[in-house]
């Protein structure tokens, strides 16, 4: 069976990412009681130092700053305040 629909009108599978489309400073992947917040960016590594310092009081799973799933929407709202941008993956969610 042919297909009918015109190759402009097919949604694109495999593009690279446009230039209008920014790309994400951090990655959000769940895991259970845990999420981990991982910098994409040097300025997302940047604000993690300033924001999220490794001090003690904050975890960290090599470079990804590991929070309570409740804390995640704070952190991306000072980070968005900020003009980072999070992409949300759902690794470890069931």
């Amino acid at each position: 069976m042919k297909n009918t629909i015109p190759r402009a009108a097919r949604p694109a599978s495999n593009h690279p990412q446009s230039a209008a489309e920014p790309s994400a400073d951090f990655a959000i992947s769940y895991h259970g009681t845990l999420s981990l917040f991982r910098p994409l960016t040097d300025s997302a590594t940047d604000w993690l130092r300033l924001h999220c310092p490794d001090d003690g009081e904050h975890s960290y799973f090599g470079k990804a700053l590991a929070i309570e799933h409740r804390f995640v929407a704070g952190i991306v709202r000072l980070a968005t305040d900020d003009g980072l941008i999070s992409a949300t993956g759902n690794q470890g969610r069931n």
